[in-house]
């Protein structure tokens, strides 16, 4: 996937094996934690549009994930 996040603009922030968790929003198992950043809000949807990106979470992410908790999304709005 990080061909693809460079490509636009995107990187990884974090990305972290997590082996104890303490506090959770949800009750399902969380073994890994990454962070996807993008320069916008426009980039980020786009990304997800993909079809490289759709081919990719296919074969490596969707076999092998049981559940996702997403835990949060921000987004910058300059003044």
């Amino acid at each position: 996937m990080t061909p693809i996040l460079d490509s636009i603009g995107g990187y990884f922030r974090a990305d972290f094996r997590i082996s104890e968790v303490l506090i959770a929003p949800s009750n399902d198992s969380i073994n890994r934690v990454f962070i996807l950043s993008f320069p916008d809000e426009e980039t980020k949807n786009r990304f997800f549009e993909f079809d490289s990106y759709k081919a990719v979470r296919a074969q490596h992410f969707d076999s092998s994930v049981q559940s996702v908790t997403m835990i949060a999304s921000y987004t910058h709005t300059q003044t």
